[in-house]
């Protein structure tokens, strides 16, 4: 049988899933059963009183440690009115490894272990979280706000200053829920196509396959564009990889128009689109530019891997200028000495390079 490309194989046992969220906007606070707290103010008894935002990320997360210098700088401009917490599931001994190594320093807020994977099962998975970073925003026993902490910023101080409208925050959780409800059999349906696909005996067998998930793809999209956005992104990796390009760019445009306020979605839809790796032969590069654009206004030009996305999307769209200056500051912004190599790297290309290969 002819190897199926490793993309293709990692598609197979990543079929989109539904789970039901015990915990949401409205619901009770779990209760922090920290192993291990390491450094930062002292944990509170309970979060029954007060403002607080829980965080988890782990070492070898790139975006967690990205986020990492916001939420320090978070932590001083809301000192005494809101503590911040990180939770990594790891090892005491991995976290105190990473923390020596120039990271305790950098890291402004309290930090603990979850090494027997307890907050995990309570918070991320009962709130059907299947990423990090993640954070958790809390007002007095309640949770009030769950996402990626480099898109809190304005929600932080809506709770801060009184303004945030709990009631209609749990309306909303309320919508979501039973757009879930209503896609979870589409989901069944896709799981089933992705089982086909795994046991495909050959490449032009599984892009058949595939072809037949991209309706239920879309179907499920169609439920709402904005909540379903990982959905439509997979959608459009689909489409790009049975080279129905002209399909994806729409899609990838809609996508964009849909998630103009979502940074993490722009950048993904973005890099899909540059990945020197996985570039599509057709693409949009102007639309890449245009959702990188919006994804660092909205970030403020703080977060360096999305940064580095708009100097990837300026190079192939053949602005060498502006690649380089974004580069520069994805650069001066990276505390990770992985990804500090990395975004050399790519500077270097933009600085040093004639010729676009695309």
């Amino acid at each position: 049988m002819k190897a199926l490309p490793t993309l293709l194989l990692t598609l197979a046992f990543a079929a989109p899933a539904f789970s039901a969220q015990d915990l949401t906007i409205g619901s009770d606070a779990p209760a922090l059963t920290v192993e291990h707290w390491i450094q930062g103010d002292a944990a509170p008894a309970n979060l029954d009183k007060g403002i607080f935002v829980v965080e988890f990320w782990a070492t070898w997360c790139g975006p967690c440690k990205s986020s990492m210098p916001h939420l320090t700088q978070l932590a001083k401009e809301y000192k005494g009115k809101v503590q911040f917490m990180g939770v990594s599931d790891e090892d005491l001994k991995v976290v105190n490894e990473f923390l020596a190594d120039g990271w305790s320093e950098k890291i402004g807020y309290t930090l603990g272990t979850d090494s027997d994977g307890s907050m995990q099962k309570t918070w991320m998975d009962a709130a059907g979280q299947d990423g990090i970073p993640s954070a958790f925003l809390l007002q007095d026993g309640k949770i009030a706000w769950i996402g990626h902490p480099m898109t809190m910023d304005d929600v932080l101080a809506e709770v801060v200053a009184g303004t945030y409208d709990l009631e209609a925050k749990k309306k909303e959780a309320a919508r979501i829920q039973k757009l879930e409800t209503l896609a979870a059999p589409i989901f069944a349906k896709i799981e089933t196509i992705w089982a086909q696909l795994g046991a495909a005996g050959s490449e032009e067998d599984a892009m058949e396959i595939l072809q037949g998930a991209i309706p239920l793809f879309l179907e499920v999209v169609a439920l709402d564009p904005v909540h379903f956005g990982q959905v439509h992104m997979q959608t459009i990796s689909v489409q790009i990889m049975v080279k129905a390009y002209a399909e994806a760019m729409a899609e990838a445009a809609k996508f964009v128009k849909a998630n103009w306020e979502n940074a993490e979605g722009l950048n993904g839809i973005a890099w899909m689109l540059v990945d020197p790796e996985n570039t599509p032969l057709v693409s949009d590069f102007d639309l890449a530019v245009k959702a990188a654009t919006q994804a660092v206004k909205l970030t403020q030009e703080k977060d360096p891997s999305i940064l580095d996305t708009l100097a990837r999307a300026y190079f192939v769209n053949g602005d060498k200028d502006s690649a380089v200056k974004w580069g520069e500051l994805a650069l001066k912004l990276a505390d990770d000495a992985e990804m500090k190599a990395a975004f050399q790297d790519a500077l270097d290309e933009y600085q040093g390079k004639d010729e676009l290969d695309f």
